[in-house]
């Protein structure tokens, strides 16, 4: 056979091509360049999410190779937005960054919220620490046991403002389901609102499954508050006999549309990496974020702080997201019709 200096030039070239993929991937499988990891938070310092990002800083670097010095930083703006845009935009696609932020932006992205410059299926999603799963919480005293009942028994429930739980989960209840829910906005805080039940000033309200199995465990058990919907695709192993918004629907319609917010739950405290991140280096930071949830230390931290831990896989995380921006434009009109009547209150 004769050698062309052409062909050889292609051979050459196609060396060339392969010996640098493999490169890559010995150097996404090695340490983070520079040795360091930085994990950004959308919020200010104090609140939840900086909770579960600072205990994650602690122990994730053990999972990775050269133990890299991992550092937390807030990047407040726009509820947790300008970070989304951030990482989209501008973040290193080297593994050497990773954030969380508002488990409603893919939600947000999908609807056409003002502001968005990201693809939420186009991140690389990283694990979950938790999901964030809202239940809808009623004073005892009052005659409501079933959604039914609520159909035709009207009930003012505790918010704060529009966008958060308290107010979204009420606002699809009733725009999905044909509830009677009276809003009542204003009030501070899950304190502040489940207060207002005790007090009789309001019957209902919407908080996170976290607090209701921690700091209102008591109120529970004690027969005070009865639990009738948690916005899950799936009842959660701590509230098996809860119905889930998903198992409310009527017909093929609602299902959709109450499985789009339920999603927004199993999204909850999530991590995800900038598109472009190689592949072996999101296989070794997902790996290594698994890892880092079994951690005994790290677990037993968390039970004792009333830390909720429900792990994700990235790799699950990554599907439901990517589903989620598949559903039809139709059911995204009605996400859109919920949103609307959530800002107007």
């Amino acid at each position: 056979m004769t050698w062309k200096p052409k062909t050889i030039a292609v051979y050459l070239l196609a060396g060339l091509i392969a010996v640098i993929a493999l490169a890559e991937t010995a150097q996404a499988q090695g340490n983070l360049p520079g040795n360091k990891l930085t994990i950004q938070v959308g919020y200010a310092p104090g609140g939840g999410n900086d909770i579960y990002a600072r205990l994650l800083a602690h122990y994730l670097p053990a999972y990775l190779p050269g133990k890299p010095t991992t550092v937390v930083e807030n990047v407040p703006g726009a509820g947790s937005l300008t970070l989304a845009n951030n990482m989209y935009v501008t973040a290193p696609r080297d593994g050497t960054m990773i954030a969380t932020v508002a488990q409603t932006m893919p939600l947000n992205q999908l609807v056409g919220s003002p502001g968005i410059r990201f693809e939420a299926a186009k991140f690389n999603w990283i694990g979950r620490m938790s999901s964030s799963v809202q239940a809808m919480v009623f004073s005892s005293a009052l005659p409501v046991r079933s959604i039914d009942d609520l159909r035709t028994t009207e009930v003012v429930a505790a918010a704060s403002g529009p966008a958060s739980g308290a107010s979204l989960f009420p606002i699809l209840l009733n725009t999905v389901l044909g509830t009677k829910l009276k809003m009542v906005r204003g009030y501070t805080g899950v304190p502040d609102m489940m207060l207002a039940i005790e007090r009789g000033e309001a019957g209902a309200t919407s908080v996170t499954l976290t607090s209701l199995t921690g700091q209102y465990a008591p109120l529970l058990k004690a027969g005070k508050i009865v639990l009738l919907a948690q916005n899950a695709i799936k009842r959660h192993p701590d509230i098996p006999n809860v119905p889930t918004t998903v198992e409310l629907a009527r017909n093929d319609e609602e299902r959709d549309t109450l499985k789009l917010f339920a999603s927004v739950g199993d999204i909850g405290r999530a991590y995800l990496a900038p598109p472009g991140v190689p592949d072996a280096r999101v296989a070794q930071l997902r790996k290594a974020f698994m890892d880092s949830m079994k951690d005994p230390e790290l677990v037993a931290y968390a039970q004792k702080n009333n830390l909720e831990l429900d792990p994700m896989p990235g790799e699950e995380l990554q599907k439901l997201i990517v589903d989620m921006s598949k559903v039809p434009e139709s059911t995204i009109e009605r996400a859109k019709v919920v949103i609307a009547a959530d800002s107007k209150g």
